[in-house]
Formats: C-alpha cells, sequence, structure tokens
C-alpha cells in the first residue's frame, strides 16, 4: 500500500516519521523505522516504532518490533506514520497482540501494549526555551515548510 506522495500532507507526515532521528537511535528495518534511547525508557518519542511498509507480514513485523523493544526493557510503542489508512490496516493486527489504543491532542493514533512497562526511573532536567537559539532553529529543514516554521518560532519566542 502506498502511504506517501509527492503532496504537501504527505511531506509534512515524512518530516514527522523522520524527526525522532535528530534526538535517538534508529534502526532501519524493511519495514520501518525503530527509534529507540534507553537512557529515557518513558519518552514515547524517543522510543516507537514506524511501519513505513505495509506490504509484509504485520503479524511478523509486530512481533518483530515487540521483542527489540522488550529486548531493551522499553515499552514498545507504534505509530501509525500519521496516516488513516496506515491506523485502519494496523489496529486489528495489533489489538489481537495486546496492544491498546492511545491518542494524541492533534488526533493522532499510536498503539502501546497493556502489560509491558519500562521498569526503572530516569530524571531529566528540562528548561523552558524563551528564545530559539541556532541549534534549535537549525532543526528545521531548509524547503517552504522548514523555512516557515522557523519564522513561526522566531516570531513567537519575540
Amino acid at each position: 500500500m502506498v502511504l506517501f506522495t509527492n503532496t504537501l500532507a504527505s511531506k509534512i507526515a515524512l518530516s514527522h516519521i523522520y524527526y525522532p532521528a535528530l534526538i535517538s537511535k534508529t534502526v532501519r528495518r524493511p519495514y520501518g523505522l525503530l527509534y529507540h534511547d534507553e537512557d529515557y525508557p518513558s519518552s514515547h518519542m524517543c522510543n516507537h516504532a514506524v511501519i513505513t511498509d505495509h506490504s509484509g507480514d504485520l503479524g511478523k513485523i509486530i512481533e518483530d518490533i515487540t521483542a527489540f523493544y522488550t529486548g531493551r526493557g522499553l515499552m514498545p510503542v507504534l505509530y501509525t506514520s500519521f496516516h488513516r489508512k496506515a491506523y485502519n490496516v494496523l489496529a486489528e493486527p495489533l489489538k489481537s497482540r495486546g496492544y491498546a489504543i492511545g491518542r494524541y491532542p492533534d488526533g493522532s493514533f499510536f498503539y502501546y501494549p497493556k502489560n509491558v512497562r519500562p521498569e526503572g526511573s530516569y530524571s531529566s532536567n528540562v528548561e523552558r526555551v524563551r528564545r530559539p537559539g541556532k541549534e534549535i532553529l537549525s532543526m528545521f529543514s531548509d524547503d517552504d515548510e522548514g523555512r516557515y516554521n522557523r519564522m513561526v518560532a522566531e516570531k513567537l519566542s519575540s
């Protein structure tokens, strides 16, 4: 199933899918991406999978994802690649393997299993950004969307 085209909506979705590579380790599989960072086990942004190719055996793919994360002591989390078709294709195979459905505030779906919880705790120093510096602004792409987002970040912080 083709999920992404050359439309602006597809480009935005792809930027969201690949963004976590900037903040966590990435393992590429034929079916998609596995982001992980054992230093931040409770962060879904740092620890989640995205299936970008649904043409394989979804049962085996889900089992591989589950084994990957549980083998590292992490809760398996799966994002649906910001595409409604992806949600429809993945919902039943995930539910039948013990995954529950969650929601983001913007309505995008993600999945995580009911019975696996990360062990241990971590602490993190969080500071509010008052003005985006070069490091933050450099994370935006150089295309029209990235330039727009840089401009918005700069205006909102001034």
